[in-house]
């Protein structure tokens, strides 16, 4: 998720931030895109759990219901960057 966000604000030609935080990186896009996001997506939850298990430190158990809330947010997310970067004119393989 992270990537993709990143990757949609270098195809814009904008700063990319130094931050694992996926809610910060939704609110750096431009309105026209971010509305989309924010609209449909709240970021902030999956933040979290991708922080998490990047930064290990107090072990927190996800359960079988986080994690598949996660997987459709991400995938969520996913389809609506692809969106995007078609508009935008680039296509994926």
């Amino acid at each position: 998720m992270e990537k993709a966000l990143k990757s949609l604000l270098v195809l814009l030609g904008m700063t990319i931030p130094k931050t694992h935080d996926l809610g910060f990186l939704q609110r750096c896009l431009p309105n026209n895109l971010r509305s989309r996001l924010i609209e449909e997506i709240d970021l902030d939850d999956l933040s979290f759990w991708a922080v998490q298990s990047r930064y290990p430190g107090e072990d927190i158990d996800a359960s079988l219901s986080d994690a598949e809330t996660a997987l459709v947010t991400a995938r969520q997310v996913l389809q609506i960057i692809d969106l995007d970067l078609t508009v935008l004119g680039f296509t994926l393989p």
